[in-house]
């Protein structure tokens, strides 16, 4: 119960910010893009409803939180244009795999917002998103999901202090996250960090 007070939390403090951004970036585009800002309130639609649905569920397809992510992506680099860099390696295999929703969407959330915030103008920023199916071994052990957020921005002192180096937003998100994973699939620590001041931070996390 209070994982999911918490979520709800999170997207009360996510929503007004972001749609406030990607609703301008809408009306800039209405008269000299038209179908850029036709496909950025498709986005923006899809983004929603995931939104909402996702809220009230305990696990969803790897498949359903990427399309969220995507849509989240493309508004966001709408806006960045240029600026910002999305790669994403994506095995199909994995896709179908089952995890807590809002746990690769609020990792992207801080890459965007906190990672890549104070990036000099001088670079690019890039946000890369992976999902990989482990091979299993000759004992039959493996077999598990790791899902990666990395970018390139400005990094975090010490890689272990990562939810204490954020703001009250994003160590929020950290430490629900982490708390959801192992109630999930167990183990001491679920998210690993790390991260190197000046050239981005990365943070993994396995699922079974």
């Amino acid at each position: 119960m209070l994982a999911d007070a918490e979520i709800r939390s999170l997207q009360a403090q996510m929503s007004p910010h972001f749609l406030f951004n990607v609703l301008n970036t809408v009306k800039s585009f209405i008269r000299t893009k038209p179908e850029d800002a036709r496909q950025l309130v498709t986005h923006l639609s899809k983004w929603m409803r995931n939104n909402m649905n996702h809220s009230s569920r305990t696990l969803i397809p790897i498949r359903d939180e990427l399309e969220m992510v995507t849509a989240y992506l493309s508004l966001s680099q709408a806006r960045l244009g240029e600026r910002l860099q999305v790669v994403t390696e994506i095995d199909e295999r994995a896709l179908d795999r089952m995890i807590p929703p809002f746990t690769i969407q609020p990792l992207v959330e801080n890459a965007l917002v906190h990672g890549l915030k104070s990036i000099g103008a001088d670079r690019t920023g890039r946000i890369r998103v992976e999902v990989r199916r482990e091979m299993e071994d000759s004992g039959g052990n493996g077999g598990r999901v790791k899902v990666t957020v990395e970018d390139n921005g400005v990094g975090m002192q010490h890689a272990a202090a990562a939810v204490r180096e954020q703001d009250e937003h994003a160590g929020l998100a950290l430490s629900n996250i982490e708390q959801r994973l192992r109630y999930h699939y167990g183990g001491d620590k679920a998210l690993q960090v790390e991260s190197r001041p000046n050239e981005g931070t990365k943070i993994s996390f396995w699922v079974r």
